[in-house]
C-alpha cells in the first residue's frame, strides 16, 4: 500500500494508471499501509495500558473537559481566519481536482502535504462547510493529545497522580487551547510525537516488539504534517533511544528492538521523501524560506557595533523567554503573556528544578532536550520566537508544570487540611488558565488583530446574499481577491465578489454595474463619505448592516444593499 502511494505521488516509474488517483484512494492506501505494516511487523504481543477504574473515570472526565473547552463557541470567539485561508483554498481545490498528489505541498506558502486538508474536508462534510467544520480536526487532535500525555507521564514516572495532573494542565493550557481551536495543522505534531516517545519508553522497559512498532508508526506520521515535528521528533527520539541504550544492560537486544522502530518509522515516512526526491522538491521548504542566511553569522562575528548584543538576544534569548516571560509578538497566538502564565511560571520552574536535581535520569534529559532543541532550532529562523513553531513543546511544558504541582502536593499530603490546600492550588491553576484564555486572552487577541478595515468580519455578511448577486469590497488597501473567493467557494455561495481601491470607484465603473441589472452589495467603511455619496448618485442604498460581533463601527465595512435608480438606466 505504501509503495503504491509513494509511486502515485513520486512518479519515478511513470506508470500510467497511477498518475490520476482519487485522494480518497490515496488516503485509504496510507491508513491501510500503516495498519498492515504495524500488524505485520509486530509479534502480535499487543497489550493495551490497563487503568484502574478510578483513574479511568478521572481521565475520562479530563478528556471530556478538554473536548468541551475546545468546542465551546468554536466559530465565534475567534471570528477571523488565523492563516486558515490557505487551508480553505486547498479544500476547494480538492473539490475541483480530486486526483491531486496528496503528499506534495498544497501551496508554496503552506508547503505541507494534503493529509490535514483531506481530514478537514471530511469534517466539513460532517459538520458543515463553516468554521466548525474547518476547525474540528484541530479540536480532535488537541483533545487526543491530553490522554497521550497521560500515557507518556505514567510511563515515564510511574506516578498516576502526576499523569492525571499533566493531562489536566494540558487540557486547560491556554496555548494548547488556542491552537486546538484554529484550523491549521501545527496541532497534529505533538500528538504523534508524544505517542512515539511514550511507546518508545514503554518498549524499552517491556521489550515487546509491538511497542517499538507503534512508536515507529507514530514517529513516521510526524513527517506528514507541520515541518517542526518532522525535524524535532526524530532527533529527540534518537537522543532518548541512545541514552536508554547506554543505560540498559542487554544492549544487543535493545539495539535490535530500536532497529525495528527505525524500520517502521522509515517505511511509513518513506512515501513523503520518495515524493520529494521524485519531484525534485525542496526537502524542508519552510526551513529553506525562513532560515537565516549563513553569511549573517559571519557578519555577526566581525561586527563590533552596539546592535550585536540585541541580535544575539533575539537569536538565543527570545526563544527561551517565550516560554516564561516574552509574549508572542506574532498574530497566531498573541496576547499579553508568555506561553506559560505569570502565576504558573513558579510551578514550571519548580518542576524543572526537580528534574535538574536528577540530571542523569532519562525523564530529565527527555523534557529538557524537548524544550532546548526546539528553542535552538528556532534560533536559526528569522522570527525566532513565533508561537506556531513551539506548539510541539506544549506537552513538555504541561508536564513540567504538573511536576511542580505534584511536588507541592506531596509536601501537603500529611494532613487533611494540607491536602485541601493542594487541591485548591491545582483548581486555581487550571481554572485560572481557562478563565484567562476566554476572558482575557481572546479579547486581547481580537484587539491586537483588529484592522482599520475589517474585511474578515465583513465576509460573514456575505452568507445571506441572493444567488447571482455581486458584492464589492471598497477599501483604502484592497484585500486580495484570493481571500474573498476562497471564502465564497468554501461556503458554497453563488455570488461574485471583488475588492476595489477607493480611487477606482468612478462614475464610469458604477454606471457599468447599473447596466448589468444584477443585485449589487457594497461593503464600505463609514469614513468613506465621498464614496458613499457617489454610490447614492447611482443606487438607492439601504441602511447599513453592521456586524453582529464585537467590532467597533469605525473599523467595520458596513454592508449596503443597492437598488437601481431607474433614470440612470434610461439615461
Amino acid at each position: 500500500c505504501l509503495l503504491l502511494l509513494a509511486e502515485i505521488n513520486g512518479q519515478w516509474l511513470h506508470i500510467s494508471f497511477l498518475m490520476q488517483v482519487h485522494y480518497g484512494v490515496q488516503m485509504a492506501l496510507l491508513v491501510g499501509g500503516i495498519g498492515l505494516l504495524a500488524f505485520g511487523l509486530s509479534r502480535r504481543d499487543w497489550r493495551w495500558p490497563v487503568l484502574p477504574r478510578r483513574d479511568m473515570l478521572f481521565l475520562g472526565g479530563i478528556v471530556l473537559l478538554a473536548l468541551v473547552l475546545r468546542l465551546v463557541a468554536l466559530d465565534s470567539t475567534i471570528h477571523r481566519f488565523v492563516d486558515e485561508i490557505n487551508f480553505i483554498d486547498a479544500i476547494t481545490r480538492l473539490w475541483d481536482t480530486p486526483n491531486v498528489s496528496i503528499l506534495r505541498p498544497f501551496s508554496d506558502v503552506t508547503a505541507f502535504t494534503w493529509v490535514y486538508t483531506i481530514l478537514q474536508n471530511i469534517t466539513g462534510s460532517l459538520f458543515g462547510t463553516n468554521l466548525v467544520g474547518l476547525r474540528m480536526v484541530s479540536v480532535i487532535f488537541g483533545t487526543l493529545t491530553v490522554p497521550a500525555l497521560y500515557f507518556l507521564a505514567r510511563t515515564l514516572f510511574h506516578d498516576r497522580w502526576l499523569a492525571l495532573l499533566a493531562a489536566l494542565v494540558l487540557a486547560t493550557f491556554p496555548p494548547q487551547l488556542h491552537f486546538s481551536r484554529i484550523g491549521i495543522n501545527n496541532i497534529a505534531d505533538p500528538l504523534f510525537g508524544t505517542l512515539a516517545l511514550a511507546f518508545l519508553i514503554r518498549g524499552l522497559r517491556s521489550q515487546r516488539r509491538s511497542d517499538f512498532i507503534v512508536a515507529g508508526a507514530a514517529l513516521g506520521l510526524t513527517q506528514y504534517f507541520y515541518e517542526g515535528g518532522r525535524l524535532l521528533f526524530p532527533c529527540l527520539t534518537l537522543a532518548i533511544a541512545g541514552i536508554y541504550w547506554l543505560v540498559l544492560k542487554d544492549k544487543w537486544r535493545n539495539f535490535k528492538a530500536l532497529l525495528w522502530l527505525a524500520i517502521a518509522a522509515g517505511l511509513i515516512a518513506a512515501p513523503v521523501y520518495y515524493t520529494i526526491v521524485g519531484n525534485r522538491e525542496i526537502l524542508m521548504p519552510r526551513l529553506y524560506s525562513e532560515a537565516i542566511e549563513p553569511d549573517w553569522y559571519f557578519n555577526l562575528l566581525t561586527y563590533t557595533g552596539d546592535g550585536s548584543s540585541e541580535w544575539l538576544t533575539q537569536r538565543y534569548a527570545d526563544p527561551l523567554l517565550l516560554y516564561v516571560a516574552r509574549p508572542d509578538m506574532g498574530w497566531f497566538y498573541g496576547g499579553n503573556q508568555a506561553l506559560i502564565l505569570v502565576a504558573v511560571v513558579p510551578f514550571f520552574f519548580l518542576g524543572a528544578g526537580c528534574l535538574i536535581w536528577k540530571p542523569r535520569s532519562p525523564a530529565a534529559i527527555l523534557l529538557l532536550l524537548w524544550l532546548l532543541l526546539t528553542a535552538l532550532g528556532n534560533s536559526f529562523l528569522r522570527e525566532s520566537a513565533s508561537s506556531p513553531r513551539y506548539v510541539l513543546t506544549f506537552p513538555a511544558l504541561a508536564l513540567l508544570i504538573a511536576l511542580g504541582l505534584r511536588y507541592l502536593l506531596s509536601d501537603l499530603s500529611a494532613k487533611r487540611w494540607q491536602m485541601v490546600i493542594g487541591v485548591l492550588v491545582v483548581y486555581l491553576v487550571c481554572g485560572g488558565q481557562v478563565i484567562y484564555y476566554f476572558y482575557d486572552h481572546l479579547p486581547a487577541v481580537n484587539q491586537q488583530l483588529r484592522q482599520p478595515e475589517e474585511w474578515e468580519d465583513a465576509l460573514f455578511r456575505l452568507k445571506d446574499l441572493p444567488a447571482g448577486a455581486q458584492a464589492h469590497f471598497i477599501m483604502q488597501t484592497p484585500v486580495r481577491e484570493f481571500n474573498l473567493n476562497a471564502f465564497v467557494r468554501y461556503w458554497h455561495l453563488d455570488i461574485q465578489v471583488d475588492a476595489k481601491a477607493v480611487e477606482t470607484v468612478t462614475d464610469t465603473y458604477l454606471q457599468s454595474l447599473v447596466n448589468l441589472n444584477v443585485k449589487q452589495f457594497f461593503f464600505v467603511n463609514e469614513s468613506q463619505s465621498a464614496v458613499l455619496a457617489r454610490l447614492r448618485q447611482h443606487f438607492t442604498l439601504s441602511e447599513p448592516l453592521w456586524s453582529l460581533y464585537d467590532v467597533p463601527q469605525a473599523n467595520q465595512l458596513a454592508r449596503y444593499d443597492a437598488g437601481i435608480i431607474w433614470p440612470y438606466v434610461f439615461k
